[in-house]
């Protein structure tokens, strides 16, 4: 199991992690805010108003086989950390 802590951590350490967790937040937004690149619904889910346009370009890039490197990686780790709670429940989801 990973706690809050730790996947902040793993995420401010290691650029995979980083990575993964734009898109893993990303696949959480609905089609249509994929589609727009914002936010919706206020569900708690997902991007929040304030990041979903760049953090969807971060994840549509990512997509594309491509890494975040300068203002970007910098961005998405001063952004990401916000999300420890729903990346906790993605970590550990199946795992007791």
């Amino acid at each position: 199991m990973y706690s809050k802590e730790q996947i902040k951590e793993k995420i401010l350490s290691d650029q995979r992690w980083l990575e993964r967790s734009v898109v893993a937040i990303y696949r959480l937004q609905t089609v249509s805010e994929q589609n727009h690149d914002s936010t919706e619904l206020k569900n708690g889910i997902g991007f929040s108003g304030a990041h979903a346009h760049v953090c969807s370009y971060m994840a549509k890039w990512i997509l594309k086989g491509n890494h975040l490197s300068g203002k970007y990686l910098d961005k998405a780790k001063k952004i990401m950390p916000h999300y420890t709670k729903q990346l906790e429940r993605i970590a550990n989801k199946g795992r007791k």
